[in-house]
């Protein structure tokens, strides 16, 4: 579901709470999290992870019950992508949030929100390059966000 986003609090940096708004800033970072922030600084901020492995090079946190996963790069240790699920609610350029757990369609949001966007359909969902954002939707509603550190090229990956 999207709504306007004025009353959601999501521009802090401190420690975050269950339940609140998550700023998604393009090519920065969701809530509180920046890309680049090291491993203690999440830990600092979303307490301990319900589990951690590995993935396609990458370390992940995994806070089921905030609805995220952080993914650190192997090499560098910092937060380079993140999924976002329910029970997470995010809040993209301030305008619309997205409540991951209403099982909003992917063609409302698009139809009602992405038009004039650049959009890249895959076979589980869309890809939006212009935010950074791809929208996980295999069933037609959407399921999860995966957000990047660096706009999508052609196959869907940041770089």
């Amino acid at each position: 579901m999207f709504v306007p986003a004025d009353s959601a609090d999501t521009s802090g940096r401190g420690p975050e709470v269950k339940g609140m708004a998550l700023a998604l800033k393009p090519f920065v970072g969701l809530g509180p999290i920046v890309f680049g922030d090291s491993e203690q600084r999440v830990l600092e901020l979303l307490g301990e992870p319900s589990a951690r492995f590995a993935e396609g090079g990458s370390r992940v946190l995994s806070f089921d019950a905030l609805g995220r996963h952080v993914f650190l790069s192997s090499e560098t240790r910092a937060v380079h992508y993140f999924d976002a699920f329910a029970p997470s609610t995010v809040s993209i350029n301030a305008i619309w949030l997205v409540r991951l757990a209403d099982g909003l369609s992917i063609h409302a949001l698009i139809s009602e929100h992405a038009q004039g966007m650049k959009q890249r359909p895959y076979d589980e969902g869309i890809d939006l390059p212009e935010l950074g954002v791809s929208l996980y939707a295999p069933h037609g509603s959407i399921e999860a966000l995966g957000i990047f550190s660096a706009p999508l090229n052609e196959w869907g990956r940041s770089g």
